[in-house]
Formats: structure tokens, C-alpha cells, sequence
């Protein structure tokens, strides 16, 4: 394959992805307090993945976001990790990281790939506006 024929094809792939978070960003408005990705000030992102600030006073915790996503069909993943609260760094000691744990307690990733269809992303829209209490009429 010629390689202006793969750039225009990684071109269109970031351009529906693109279209597919703008999409995110309007289903989910009406969620109160929910953070959702954006372009940084710098530059804009291909949208590798597609991540989610719970507001800290979200009806569900993410847990049970993810428990109620599982139960849809859907595969959400945790959003931000944080290392010294994974197993394997339970016993190293670690300096206090209320942002960072609160960041990892609250984020999910949805999913986003260049081929998912528009009632598809209803589906996981609807998941997190059902649990919020704002599920469209």
C-alpha cells in the first residue's frame, strides 16, 4: 500500500474517532458534573481512548458503573490507575495522592473505536445516564 494511501486511511480513522468523542461529549452534557476528554490546549488527540471524571457525588460508584456495564453487554475499562494501589505495590510505602486516588476511584475509559456505530454509542451512553438519573425520556 502506497503510503499516501495509509495516511489517508489513518487520516480517516482519527477524523471518526474525532467525530465519535464530539458525539460522547454531546450525548453526555446532560450528566451534571461529569468530565469527559477534550483536546488540550496544545494540540488536539486522535482519541486513543475516551475517558470519564465521575463527579464525587455520582448516585454509583465506578465499580458498580463498571458491575452495571458488564451486566449491558459493555466494556468499559478503569480509567486513570494508579500504581501504589495496584497488588503488587501494596506493602511500598507512598507519599499522600488524594488527587491521583480520587482520579483512579472515579474514571473510566469508554469504549471507542473507529468502527463503533452510532446505536452502539447510544447503548453506553445510556448505561451512564441511567445510573446518573438522567436517562433521556
Amino acid at each position: 500500500m502506497a503510503a499516501w494511501s495509509r495516511r489517508r486511511s489513518l487520516d480517516a480513522i482519527v477524523a471518526r474517532r474525532r467525530a465519535l468523542a464530539e458525539r460522547y461529549r454531546e450525548l453526555l452534557a446532560a450528566v451534571p458534573g461529569l468530565v469527559t476528554a477534550t483536546d488540550p490546549p496544545y494540540g488536539t488527540t486522535n482519541y486513543q481512548s475516551f475517558w470519564v471524571l465521575l463527579p464525587d457525588d455520582f448516585p454509583v460508584t465506578r465499580n458498580e458503573l463498571l458491575s452495571r456495564y458488564e451486566a449491558a453487554g459493555v466494556s468499559p475499562r478503569r480509567g486513570i490507575m494508579a500504581s501504589h494501589l495496584e497488588p503488587a505495590y501494596a506493602d511500598h510505602p507512598h507519599a499522600d495522592l488524594p488527587v491521583t486516588e480520587r482520579l483512579a476511584r472515579q474514571s473510566l475509559i469508554l469504549p471507542l473505536y473507529h468502527e463503533l456505530s452510532e446505536p452502539a454509542q447510544d447503548h453506553v451512553v445510556a448505561v451512564l445516564r441511567h445510573a446518573a438519573g438522567t436517562a433521556a425520556a
